[in-house]
């Protein structure tokens, strides 16, 4: 016979806490987007340019909302489409970057309120490569005069050297490239970034 054991562990005590919570629509036609999901993200101590830790997240349900239950404290939220890819990642609230963002205060047993608006974004996509193939894990950012200076960036590039990048929409970016044991390359490109081709998104 089977024998099935379970073991319970006691709750956690992570002290005073309070709520986030919200609505997550498009924003051209205000419906809301289900399977969105909201992140906390804590101030980094040691750089406040840039974001700190993972502090826990939800996905949007069918009505667009959802909850965080986090310490007192402030937080940002960073927004991704991993479900649908059609929507550009934002910052709360409703930014491209970071260095944009606005914190939200969580308070003792309060429910602080934090919508966004996401515009849908356009897709730019391709392989990096050097001399010997395809490169793994590199890095492809895009930047845009219409964003300010802040860099947009995939995730690392898989083993065949593919990325693809969810951008909002800007009049053109440059795209660029590094890994470990490269020069920063930018797309068409001939040396570094100088004369480096914008590419245009469209939605």
């Amino acid at each position: 016979d089977a024998t099935l054991d379970k073991v319970l562990y006691p709750p956690i005590d992570v002290g005073p806490s309070g709520l986030v919570s919200g609505l997550v629509r498009d924003a051209s036609t205000l419906n809301p987007i289900e399977g969105i999901f909201v992140a906390g993200v804590e101030p980094n101590p040691m750089d406040p340019s840039i974001p700190g830790a993972f502090a826990g997240g939800a996905s949007t349900c069918a009505d667009g909302s959802y909850r965080l239950k986090r310490p007192v404290g402030d937080y940002y939220l960073e927004l991704g489409d991993f479900e649908l890819g059609l929507y550009a990642p934002a910052w709360y609230p409703g930014v491209a970057c970071f260095e944009d963002a606005t914190l939200v205060s969580v308070t003792e047993g309060g429910n602080t309120t934090a919508n966004v608006d996401l515009v849908r974004g356009g897709t730019i996509s391709g392989t990096v490569v050097g001399n010997g193939g395809p490169i793994e894990g590199a890095s492809v950012c895009a930047e845009s005069a219409t964003l300010g200076t802040c860099q947009l960036c995939s995730d690392p590039t898989d083993a065949n050297g593919s990325y693809t990048l969810v951008l909002p929409p800007a009049t053109d970016y440059v795209v660029s490239a590094f890994a470990p044991g490269f020069d920063e390359q930018c797309y068409d490109g001939f040396d570094g970034c100088s004369g480096g081709t914008p590419v245009a998104v469209v939605v």
